[in-house]
This record gives structure tokens, sequence and C-alpha cells, in this order.
């Protein structure tokens, strides 16, 4: 597998300067001991291989451009592997961009709101529509949870822009000429050893005497760095001999699982997704529901109503039956995932009524401003909504939560894009006029609530409305006489849950009772 690079090089570069000069390092030999460093890894990368195979830049927000609606930089000179985005520094929450084929950046960012528009006259000496990365380009809609980026005129394009508390991390594989502070670089004790034994040989030869620095590197015998370098070029080919023994952990295949954005992010082939509506510990439903959503194998589990007004405990629900999904993990009915969340839950108007979303919010894991937010999984996109009446951001189209969501949809560029929410804008028995929104306008392709105690499928002007309230709390409430025209499907006499299976550009959705009887599909394809 390829190293992991966790320090900075600025952090190496700390490091080994405290080593080499405990007592202080001479301020006007700085900037020499910089241009030392930057020789030592080209020596290291030269001589090593396996240093040319996973190179990791981090681009800061003010290194690059802005350029309609996208945001531009100097390509590597190299294969880039992979791409993505981080706020704030944290690697633990990267947003993956997918590549595509120049000119898709282009043509699909012309349809980005952007306000207020770049000042230009800060770049005058720029090419013809580029401007400087400035934070009052931000969008409005905050940071951008899918992207797509393509290679043009030796620039790295990424569509849409990125915001400023972000930055760009590059992952390719090449001959490297420059590091900077920020980029990624291998933390191992040889490696570091290596550098450091270069820089005290550099250091002799420029500014020591000649017969000390070949202490350290000597073309007629090996000095103390040669032993070093020799030790790192000895470990690579053991790398490389180790794969080729074994054809099925080949280069081209390991690199295709090992680079691939699926290898951090499920990818959309078989891709399965779960939704669970008011669960409750009331009965044996619970545990049925549970064993039938499990026995699916899916990615992801998503639901509301984990708390309602006979259930006040999220780990007699959503722990006793998805502990293993939450990461991080509370509770006390077993071990959290070992690999990353994959339990997403919206807030209803009981979780605010039990103590404002506090306990909700320390419970589950959440994105975004923990009450909306977005996920997404391979190609396919849920946008999770806070329809309590208790939100501050509101639940109507114009309000802050709104505007997010009709931002978040059109600067989506996911297969299939679902909304989940607990209170329904449709509905035989229960709906919500203020959450009739233009979902199907803004981009979404599938609705998804749990409100009503039933199930309902209904089809609003060709937009699927999915009621799935039946995880367990009953009595339960069939629609019966009370469908409207709109209603394609319903039912209401045992609870179940709702199976999302995604394939490309083909979705279905099965809501499957708990004793394993499909009640209802639906079918959508893209062309």
């Amino acid at each position: 597998m390829s190293r992991e690079r966790t320090k900075t090089v600025a952090q190496l570069k700390t490091d080994i300067r405290n080593q080499i000069w405990a007592s202080g390092e001479p301020e006007n030999l700085i900037s020499a001991h910089d241009n030392h460093f930057q020789e030592a890894f080209a020596e290291i990368s030269k001589w090593v291989t396996c240093e040319r195979d996973d190179n990791v830049n981090v681009i800061r927000f003010e290194k690059t451009f802005y350029k309609n609606g996208m945001t531009v930089l100097p390509a590597p000179r190299g294969i880039v592997n992979r791409v993505f985005t981080i706020a704030n520094e944290n690697f633990t929450d990267p947003v993956f961009v997918r590549q595509r084929q120049w000119p898709e950046p282009e043509s699909w960012a012309r349809n980005l709101y952007l306000s207020p528009a770049p000042d230009f006259t800060k770049a005058s000496r720029l090419p013809v529509g580029f401007g400087v990365a400035d934070a009052n380009n931000d969008s409005l809609y905050g940071r951008a949870r899918t992207a797509i980026w393509a290679v043009y005129q030796n620039n790295i394009y990424i569509a849409p822009w990125i915001q400023s508390n972000e930055l760009v991390v590059i992952e390719w594989k090449g001959i490297k000429t420059v590091w900077a502070d920020n980029d990624l670089i291998s933390p191992e004790i040889m490696y570091r050893n290596a550098v450091k034994l270069f820089m005290q040989y550099a250091h002799e030869r420029d500014y020591g005497n000649m017969q000390d620095a070949m202490a350290f590197h000597n073309a007629s015998h090996q000095g103390l760095f040669d032993e070093a370098l020799a030790t790192l070029i000895h470990e690579c080919r053991e790398r490389i001999r180790t794969r080729d023994e074994y054809p099925q952990t080949n280069e081209r295949n390991r690199l295709c699982a090992e680079l691939s954005d699926d290898a951090f992010i499920p990818g959309v082939t078989d891709l399965v997704l779960a939704h669970v509506g008011n669960p409750s510990t009331l009965g044996e439903d619970l545990d049925d529901v549970g064993k039938l959503v499990r026995n699916w194998g899916p990615m992801a589990v998503f639901g509301t109503g984990w708390i309602n007004h006979v259930q006040t405990d999220y780990d007699a629900t959503a722990g006793d039956q998805f502990h293993d999904y939450l990461d991080p993990y509370s509770g006390s009915q077993g071990d959290g995932s070992d690999d990353g969340n994959a339990l997403w839950s919206c807030p209803s108007q009981f979780d605010w009524d039990l103590d404002s979303l506090t306990t909700f919010q320390g419970f589950f894991p959440l994105g975004g401003n923990k009450r909306y937010y977005t996920v997404t999984i391979g190609d396919t996109q849920l946008f999770i909504l806070d329809t309590s009446a208790s939100d501050p951001d509101g639940i109507t189209a114009g309000s802050t939560q709104g505007l997010w969501l009709q931002g978040a949809l059109a600067a989506s560029t996911a297969i299939w894009k679902i909304v989940i929410m607990e209170r329904c804008p449709y509905g035989s028995l229960y709906n919500d006029s203020n959450l009739q929104w233009p979902f199907q306008s803004w981009g979404a392709d599938l609705v998804i609530c749990s409100q009503a105690l039933n199930y309902e499928r209904l089809d609003i002007s060709g937009l699927p409305v999915i009621n799935d309230g039946l995880g367990g709390l009953g009595p339960f409430q069939p629609v019966g006489i009370y469908a409207s025209a709109d209603t394609v499907s319903t039912y209401a006499a045992k609870a179940g849950g709702l199976r999302l299976a995604i394939k490309d550009t083909d979705l279905v959705a099965e809501f499957w009772t708990k004793d394993g009887e499909l009640i209802d599909s639906l079918e959508l394809t893209k062309s």
C-alpha cells in the first residue's frame, strides 16, 4: 500500500531544524537552509522511486484563482490520482472531486450563482477572465459537498469554486521538483533521518568545510546520508518485489483500488441504502425491522423519529439496532463503527421538544450545522432537512433553509439527489403546505418523509414522494378512503423499512414488511 502522508513539510522541517540546531538556527541561513530542504527532497525522490508514487500537494485558498464559477490552480507534472477538498484543515471531512472531461466543468459552472461578483481590479496582470482568490466571493450556500474537475492547458479546473476556508489536496504520481510547506510528506523515521543527514551535508558543504561534508555524502565511499539513502532504496525495492510476487496485487489493480474515490466512499455499483421511520421499543417490531434492514447489508441507514411520545432514549432505538453504524458512538449497546459513520438522522419536533436538540446532536454524528446537511455516497447525494417548526432558519421555500437546499441541489453533480425529512409536504393523512417547495425544479429526484404512521407513495407532477413511517411505532394509520388523487400505493398492516438499490443511472425503491414481504416498488432511470 502507499505510505500514509501524515506530516506536513513545515512540520518535518521544524523537527529537523530543532535536532540539528538545538541552540538556535543562524537567522542569516534560514533561507539558504530552506533551499537545502528542497535539494534533499529532490535527491531522495531521484533515487527512491517509491517516493514518486504518492505525492500529496496541499494548495491553500489564497494560492488559487477564480474563473467563471471555477477554482483554477496549476496541475502537477505527472498522473493525478485523486483530488479532494478539506475545510479548516480538517482531513476527516473530505469532499472528493470527480474527474470529468473538459469543458464539462466550464459548462456546468455557468449555471452557478455568484454573489458578489469577483473584484478583477486586483488581477490586472492575470489573463482575461481570471480573478484572484477572494473571501468576498464565498458562496451564500457554504461549502459544496460535490464537485468535478478537469485538466485544461496544464491547469486543474474545479467546479464549483472553493470557499475561503478550504484547501485543495492533489494526490499524484510523478517526479516532484518543488515542495510547499503545506504539502504532506512521509513521516517515517528512515525518511526523516535521510533528510536530516543531507541537511548536515549541505550545511557543511556550503558553510563549513568539505572534509566534514564528506562524512555525510561521498561519491567514493558511502557517507552517512548514502547509507540512509541505500536503506530507503532497498526498502522500496522490497515493497515492489512483494507486490510482483502476488499477481492479485499487481501495481495496476492496486492503484485502481487504492486511489479511486470508491476506496473511501462506497461506489454506485450495487449501492444499497436503507430508510427507517418512527422506530419504537414498543413490542417486537423494532427488533424485526432492525433485522430486516441489516440483512440488506446497506452502506448507510437514514431515518427519523428515534424518539417520540413513548420513547426518549436514542440508545434504546438507534443504538440498539445500529450501534455498529455509528462513529463516534457514545452508547452502551456494543461497539461503534470502525469504518466511519454510516447512520444519519434528521431531527423531528420531538427532538426539539426534548431539550432543543442538545441530546440529539450529542448522540448522532451530523453534518453541516447539525440540523440540515448533505451526505454523499458514490454518485448519490442525500439532502437531510429539519422540518420542525422550531428550526430558526424556517421551513418555507424562501427561508434560509429553503434557499440553502435550492443552492445545494444546484451545486450538486450527483446522479441521484434525494431529499430526506420528517414532516411530509404531501400525504393523505398529514401534509404541510409550508413544505411544498419546488423540489423537482430545484433538481431533486425523490423525497422521503416519515410523519404519518403508514406507508404511502405519491406522484406529485412526476416527482415521487414516499412517506415511510412504519418503523415500529403504532398504532398504524391506514390511508383507506382518504387516499388522494396523487396516491400511487398505500399500506399500514405491518412494520417495515424502505430499501434503495442504486446502480449507475438506475434506482429502485422498495418497501418491505418485517416478514420479508415486498409491498411496493418504484423504478427510476436516467438517460
